[in-house]
This record gives C-alpha cells, sequence and structure tokens, in this order.
C-alpha cells in the first residue's frame, strides 16, 4: 500500500509544469503535507494585496517614494490650516485636486470635513448618567431596530469583501460597530445600502469613534447634501438622477437623445455614483482623489465626474444599435473611472447656478399632475 501511494504522488505533474492558477490547488489536493510542507502551501496560497490593502493578482511592489517638495508644502499647510482655508481657498482647491499625500489625508479629511462642530454639538446634547461617557461610547449600548440590524449584519461581508480588513471578523465587527452606533443616533434614517461602503472606507484612516463622527458629519454637512440620499424611499437620490439627466440633455445633446431613444435612464447606471461616492470604483487611487475633492468641494465633483465620465464613452455609445449593448456599456465600461477622467471632470464647465436651475426642473417635474 506504501509503495502505490509513493507511486501514485510520482506520477503527479512537477510545481513547474502546473499552471500558475492551478498550482496551489494541485499541490494541496496531491501531496500528503507535514510540518515541513507547511511552507510550501503557505508560499502557494498566500494572497497578494495592493498598497490600499485589496487582494491583487501580483506581488506587491514597492512603492514610489512621496515628492519630498509635496509633503514639505502640505506639511506647512496643515500648520496653517486656518490661513490656508480663509486666504489661500483657491490654492488649497488646486492643490487638493492635484491629491492630498496619504500621509496627511486623516488630518486634513477631518478639517475639511468638519467633524470637530459636528462632535460638540451632539456632545452638548448628549446627558449622560454622571459617568464620563462619550455620545458614541452611549450609542454602542444601545441596539437599533432589529429590521435595520438585520440589513446591517447582511451587508456586512458585502463590503470590500476583496479588502483585508473586512475578510475577517475584526474588520467587520469594527463596520458593524460604527454602523449600528449611527442606527441608534438617527432612527429616522437608520441604515441603507451605500453607507457601509462609505464607513468602511472612513474606518481604513479612523479608529471607530472617529469614524463615527466622520459619518455624522457627511451625512449633516450641508455641502455634501447626502442624508436626504439614504432615507426611506430615497427621495433626495431620485432628485440626482434627474439632475444629471437634465445636466447631459444640455451639456451632451447627442448623448442625451441616444440614451433617451432607449429610455435608458440614471437610474439604471448611476446608483453607485451618488450613495458610494465612487468608493464602488476598482481603482482606489482614483476613490481616494475623487474623496478629496468631494469633501473639499461638496456634491458638485460627483456631477463633474459623472459627466467626464459619459462624455469620455460618448463616441462609442452613440455607435451601439442595440439597448442591451448600451445598457451593458454604460454599467460596465463607462463606469470605470481613471486619473484622466478626473483630470478631465475639472475643465468641465458646471456652475452652481446650472445646478440650482436642474434643482428648480426637478421640483417643477414633480410638482406637475401627472397625465
Amino acid at each position: 500500500m506504501a509503495e502505490a501511494e509513493v507511486e501514485e504522488v510520482n506520477r503527479s505533474p512537477h510545481v513547474s509544469n502546473i499552471p500558475s492558477k492551478n498550482r496551489s490547488s494541485q499541490l494541496i489536493a496531491q501531496l500528503d503535507v507535514g510540518d515541513f510542507d507547511a511552507e510550501i502551501i503557505s508560499r502557494f496560497t498566500t494572497r497578494f494585496y495592493d498598497a490600499h490593502g485589496f487582494e491583487s493578482t501580483d506581488a506587491p511592489s514597492m512603492s514610489e517614494p512621496e515628492d519630498m517638495g509635496k509633503i514639505e508644502k502640505w506639511q506647512e499647510m496643515t500648520n496653517n490650516w486656518k490661513v490656508w482655508t480663509t486666504k489661500n481657498a483657491n490654492k488649497l482647491k488646486t492643490r487638493i485636486r492635484k491629491g492630498i499625500p496619504n500621509a496627511f489625508r486623516t488630518s486634513v479629511w477631518e478639517q475639511l470635513i468638519e467633524t470637530k462642530q459636528y462632535q460638540q454639538n451632539h456632545e452638548a446634547k448628549h446627558v449622560g448618567d454622571g459617568t464620563s461617557e462619550t455620545y458614541f461610547e452611549y450609542l454602542t449600548t444601545q441596539e437599533p431596530d432589529k429590521a435595520v440590524m438585520s440589513v446591517i449584519e447582511h451587508d456586512l461581508n458585502r463590503t470590500f469583501p476583496k479588502h483585508a480588513e473586512y475578510q475577517d471578523g475584526d474588520g467587520q465587527k469594527r463596520l458593524c460597530t460604527v454602523l449600528k452606533a449611527y442606527a441608534c443616533h438617527d432612527r429616522e434614517l437608520g441604515y441603507c445600502q451605500g453607507m457601509g461602503f462609505v464607513t468602511a472606507l472612513f474606518l481604513m484612516y479612523y479608529e471607530e469613534s472617529k469614524a463615527f463622527w466622520m459619518l455624522v458629519a457627511f451625512l449633516e454637512n450641508p455641502k455634501y447634501n447626502m442624508r436626504g440620499i439614504y432615507l426611506v424611499g430615497l427621495p433626495l437620490l431620485h432628485q440626482r438622477y434627474f439632475e444629471l439627466e437634465y445636466l447631459v440633455e444640455h451639456k451632451r445633446p447627442k448623448l442625451y437623445k441616444k440614451l433617451k431613444e432607449f429610455d435608458i435612464k440614471p437610474v439604471f447606471y448611476a446608483s453607485k455614483w451618488f450613495m458610494t461616492i465612487f468608493c464602488y470604483n476598482s481603482d482606489f487611487d482614483c476613490v481616494l482623489k475623487i474623496w478629496d475633492c468631494f469633501l473639499s468641494e461638496g456634491i458638485k465633483i460627483v456631477y463633474r465626474i459623472a459627466l467626464s465620465l459619459l462624455q469620455s464613452h460618448e463616441p462609442s455609445i452613440i455607435k451601439l444599435e442595440d439597448e442591451t449593448e448600451v445598457l451593458d456599456y454604460i454599467q460596465n465600461k463607462a463606469s470605470h473611472i481613471t486619473l484622466e477622467i478626473i483630470e478631465k471632470s475639472f475643465s468641465i464647465s458646471l456652475s452652481h447656478k446650472e445646478l440650482d436651475k436642474a434643482a428648480a426642473a426637478y421640483l417643477k417635474s414633480i410638482a406637475e399632475p401627472e397625465e
């Protein structure tokens, strides 16, 4: 029996002859693994992760060193933040559009979103039980509605499933803690899909309590006007669909005509754009750059990037003749963001006045009785 077993192993293909994508599974299946072979298994089953913590098919490479000149500029800016936000606001906006160095994102994002203001306001309203507990600590002792909690738990392993932080119980536990706390803080809203991705992004840079206050500011700061996106019935999301279509009609009339021909509306392709602020994009360098700009400039940057995406793919979309092809293209190829698309978005002419007109057109449309 022993000889037969040895013979069987000897007939196994050599490691170098197994296609790389199948080597790990065949090695595990065919080798009688002992202590010595544990290292082999580890070597062939190790997951690779990129610089942001996402699964990658490639072994990690040495990241390029940060531009020290840029680092020094941002150090000076953060040391004199009030001066930059009041006297050098336009220059600050330009530098943020070039990308905030990752080492400064934690401190700069907090400043841009104004977490301290919202934290102080809510802490002042919080009446504890005589202990020194913070408002966040109090919320972690509360329970959200059962239906809300069920949805939160259901979404945990669907939030950045390829990110190392959220592939185990610890990362998902941290995410659940913050989402539960927010659901208790704002019981009218509770929780809605999309909030998980935003919260998970914050948890990549902050511990739970700070991530909670980032989420509060994100949803309550009028500069972003996001809370209505997630309310029951998604009222603000429907408005933003309308506004995007309005902008496409006025800025890209040929593309609008093509989409109108097949009755393809933003509801079919733009939900993730508005609900996660492009967190769902595969290139996380682009995600972070978008968030730098979003936290700095507000919701207008989302429309800019949406228009830039559609504009970049307009020639290809117009050539398509089948409704299914158009929808598939716009949901997939036309939803992939590159740094070039972000750069082009900055040159798109889009004013607050135009957004106000789009909002006014939406209000008029819902006020008019249906025929």
